[in-house]
């Protein structure tokens, strides 16, 4: 199930993904109508696609090299403009209270574990507004 939109309101998802394996699944789950996917390789790639683009929400994973989904967050949040307020969603095959608290921590919205399940997934995505256009209402507000 796709999530919920207007015709032809594709969902804009950053991927930030390293591991080519969980990156393929996770490519397989956004092919389908409805969304429109970018891929991140490492934090650093994904706070500089935020501050050029506009999603509607980032897949952040937390174990990257270089900078990791903590401080991809975190760098995120930081940003100045609407960008700073897009939705985060972590992916970790780490579900332990400790890396939940951390990742709130850091400004994230939500969890999700590896193996993500495309039925979960699906609800998760389903629950994020989409954003007008490009020049859409600010994020911060969505975020409320």
């Amino acid at each position: 199930m796709p999530a919920k939109g207007g015709p032809g309101t594709p969902l804009r998802i950053l991927l930030a993904e390293d591991n080519e394996m969980n990156l393929k699944v996770m490519q397989a789950f956004l092919s389908r109508p409805g969304f429109s996917t970018a891929v991140a390789m490492d934090g650093a790639a994904a706070v500089e696609a935020v501050a050029g683009g506009a999603f509607d929400v980032v897949l952040m994973d937390l174990r990257m090299p270089g900078v990791d989904g903590f401080e991809a967050a975190r760098r995120i949040r930081a940003l100045s403009g609407p960008q700073r307020g897009v939705r985060i969603i972590a992916l970790s095959a780490d579900v332990t209270g400790d890396v939940v608290r951390r990742c709130r921590e850091a400004g994230m919205d939500d969890y999700l574990a590896k193996p993500v399940r495309l039925a979960v997934l699906d609800d998760r995505l389903a629950a994020i507004p989409r954003r007008a256009a490009a020049g859409g209402p600010d994020l911060e507000a969505q975020r409320a």
